[in-house]
């Protein structure tokens, strides 16, 4: 089922309605209850699981966010049993793993798991695996993104393009811009048209699939063939 993605309360339509030239800019969507196939899900983290030993170079953050990251190397393995279990001492994040360098177990296991409606853009998949309150800072992307919920909730404040000429809200100033703010549960769908600033955050240990790619926001009349669609 397409919804329209939630306001916040005090916005209007106006805020979210962007024209260049002739053409309106496209707003963002949330596909809520796009379950991806039970099985193929359960494939898919098991050939993830199986890759317990395969390093990745993932990134401690620090408890406030204007100090830098710290990246390091960790195996696979522990990396998931920190997200899943939710009981990490830190937060923990192994950000925007392309595909180009997943093992070709994965790789194949993906196929499945994103299904029909998708296959042809897999090669600009990348994996975000994550503890709970990992974050990415406020930024806007240059092609549309899809961004799959697999496991755990995520939050995502988003920001309208006119918001500073695209650059999003400054630090510490984001609440005084008017925003989206969504919740997204496992087999949530989100679609961002690019230019729209946004600012992520991991409410539990999360595991998330992210596209970027022109065709993303073509495919959003297909998602329902991704998986089955539940009341």
């Amino acid at each position: 089922m397409l919804v329209p993605i939630t306001h916040s309360s005090h916005l209007t339509s106006g805020h979210f309605t962007t024209k260049r030239g002739e053409t309106e800019t496209p707003a963002p969507l949330v596909i809520r209850r796009v379950f991806i196939d039970d099985r193929a899900l359960r494939h898919w983290f098991g050939v993830l699981h199986g890759l317990a030993r395969v390093t990745v170079k993932a990134s401690l953050l620090p408890p406030d966010r204007m100090s830098e990251d710290r990246p390091f190397r960790m195996a696979l393995g522990e990396l998931l049993q920190a997200a899943l279990s939710d009981a990490a001492p830190a937060p923990v994040y192994l950000r925007q793993w392309p595909v180009a360098s997943w093992p070709p177990p994965l790789r194949h296991a993906a196929i499945e798991l994103v299904g029909k409606s998708l296959a042809d853009i897999l090669p600009f998949a990348h994996l975000w695996i994550g503890t709970r309150g990992v974050y990415t800072p406020t930024h806007s992307d240059d092609e549309d993104n899809l961004l799959i919920q697999i496991h755990g909730r995520k939050r995502v404040l988003i920001w309208p393009p006119s918001t500073r000429d695209g650059k999003g809200p400054p630090i510490g100033a984001e609440q005084d811009y008017p925003h989206l703010s969504v919740c997204l549960g496992a087999g949530d769908l989100l679609y961002l048209p690019k230019d729209w600033a946004h600012e992520v955050t991991a409410l539990d240990g999360a595991v998330s699939l992210n596209f970027w790619h022109p065709l993303v926001g073509k495919k959003i009349g297909r998602f329902p063939l991704i998986g089955r669609t539940t009341p």
